[in-house]
C-alpha cells in the first residue's frame, strides 16, 4: 500500500487514484479519475527498476505512436509519462469487465473447454487488432506480450468488440531491437515463441501470432502448451508441437485431425512457416471446427448400415438408411435398439438417453420414419439442420 499511496501522491495534480485493479511483474495498474478530462482512466505504472535503463525517451516515443492508433479492438492509449523519480507510466481507457485469463480459470473449474466457435468469437477481434498493428499502423507495432490477461472482455454488451487488446507496456515499433538488448526479460514466459531463447533473435509479428495460437490451444484444451513439456523442452528452438486431439472427447478425436494441422502450422518452430497474418490463423481454426466435419462409421452386426455424423454449425444429424415403412417405438427414458447402437459408438459425444445431455449441451431425439432411422441432435445454442447423405 505504501507504493500505491506514493504513486497516488506523485500524480495527484493530474489524477485521483481510486484503486489498484491489477499487478504483475511488469507493473501495477490503477483505476483513476483524470482531473483534466473528468473521466475514469486506467494508469499502468511500470516497475521502478526500468527507470535505470535509460528507457524514458524511447518509452515516451513509443507511447506517442500508440496514442495514434485507432482500432475498435485496441484499448486506447492516451499518453506516456515519467515521474520526477524516473518511474514510467502511461494512461489509457478504463474498460469495465473481465479478462480472458479469468474466463479460462472459470472454465477450468467447470471442466468445460471453450468450443472452436467460442474461441474464434473471442480471438477474432484480437487477431484483427494484431493485423492492424503489424501491417497498417505507422510505424508498425509489435506487442510482445500477448497473453490471456492482456485480452479484456467488456461487460458492456453494446461494446463494438467482443474482446480488446491491452497492455502495450513492452511493445516496440518495428526496428532492429533484439530480445537481448535490454537487461530484462520481455514477454510472459508461458506465451513466448521458441525464437525468444535465441540471443540474436529479433522480435517480429510472428511472435505475437504464435502467442495467439498458444492462447487458442489453452482455450480448447484448458491447459497451457507450456505445461505439456519440460523446461528444457520449452526453452529450445526445436520445441515440440502438442497434440490438440488428445485433449478432445474420444468421439471427436478422429475429426480433430484438421484442427491438429492448423496448430502444427501456427506453432511451427520456424517463423516463416507460420500463418503470415493472425486472421489467417483464425480463419483456418474456424474451418477446422470438428463439428463442421462428416464422419462415416460402420456399425457392428450382420447389417451393413452406415452411420453418418454431420457436424454443421454445432448441429449433428445421425442416421442410416432404413427400409421403407419401417417404424420403431420410442421410449421416454432409453433409446430404441437402433438408436442405442448409434449412441454407443460415440459415448463421449451423445447422450445416453432422451433425457440426458451429451457433449457441450447436446440434446437428441429419436427419428424413425420411412426416410431414415437414427438421432437428430443439436447443441443448445443452435437449431437443428437437416443434412442429406
Amino acid at each position: 500500500m505504501v507504493q500505491e499511496d506514493n504513486f497516488a501522491h506523485l500524480v495527484k495534480q493530474d489524477f485521483e487514484v481510486l484503486e489498484t485493479i491489477g499487478a504483475g511483474g511488469m507493473g501495477v495498474v490503477y483505476k483513476a479519475k483524470d482531473a483534466n478530462l473528468e473521466k475514469i482512466v486506467a494508469i499502468k505504472a511500470l516497475p521502478s527498476h526500468l527507470s535505470g535503463l535509460n528507457l524514458a525517451a524511447r518509452f515516451k516515443k513509443e507511447m506517442q505512436n500508440l496514442a495514434k492508433l485507432r482500432h475498435q479492438a485496441i484499448v486506447q492509449v492516451h499518453s506516456g509519462r515519467s515521474l520526477p523519480n524516473g518511474q514510467l507510466y502511461y494512461v489509457m481507457d478504463y474498460v469495465e469487465g473481465t479478462d480472458l485469463a479469468h474466463l479460462i480459470a472459470q472454465r477450468q473449474q467447470q471442466n468445460r473447454p471453450f468450443t472452436v466457435e467460442e474461441t474464434v468469437e473471442l480471438l477474432q477481434p484480437i487477431a484483427e487488432a494484431l493485423d492492424y498493428l503489424h501491417f497498417e499502423a505507422n510505424p508498425r507495432i509489435i506487442h510482445r506480450d500477448i497473453k490471456p490477461a492482456n485480452i479484456l472482455v467488456p461487460a458492456d454488451s453494446d461494446s463494438p468488440s467482443k474482446s480488446l487488446l491491452t497492455d502495450f507496456g513492452i511493445s516496440l515499433s518495428t526496428d532492429t531491437t533484439s530480445y537481448s538488448d535490454l537487461s530484462l526479460q520481455l514477454g510472459t514466459p508461458n506465451y513466448v515463441p521458441p525464437e525468444f531463447y535465441q540471443p540474436t533473435s529479433t522480435p517480429s509479428e510472428s511472435g505475437d501470432n504464435y502467442a495467439l495460437a498458444l492462447i487458442a490451444y489453452e482455450m480448447l484444451s484448458l491447459d497451457k502448451v507450456r505445461n505439456t513439456m519440460s523446461t528444457t523442452g520449452w526453452q529450445t528452438t526445436n520445441r515440440m508441437i502438442p497434440n490438440i486431439r488428445s485433449t478432445m472427447p474420444p468421439g471427436l478425436r478422429l475429426m480433430g485431425r484438421p484442427l491438429q494441422r492448423v496448430f502444427a502450422r501456427a506453432l511451427d518452430t520456424i517463423p516463416a512457416r507460420r500463418y503470415r497474418k493472425a486472421t489467417d490463423f483464425i480463419r483456418a481454426l474456424q474451418s477446422a471446427d470438428p463439428r463442421r466435419y462428416r464422419m462415416r462409421v460402420g456399425v457392428w452386426g450382420t447389417a451393413t448400415a452406415v452411420i453418418a455424423v454431420a457436424l454443421v454449425a454445432g448441429t449433428m444429424i445421425l442416421h442410416h438408411p432404413t427400409d421403407a415403412g419401417r417404424q420403431t417405438s420410442r421410449s421416454s427414458t432409453t433409446w430404441p435398439e437402433e438408436q442405442a447402437q448409434v449412441a454407443k459408438v460415440f459415448p463421449e459425444l451423445l447422450p445416453a438417453g432422451p433425457d440426458d445431455t451429451g457433449w457441450d449441451g447436446m440434446k437428441c431425439q429419436a427419428v424413425a420414419n420411412s426416410q431414415r432411422l437414427g438421432l437428430d441432435c443439436a447443441n443448445y445454442r443452435q437449431r437443428v439442420w437437416g443434412v442429406p447423405i
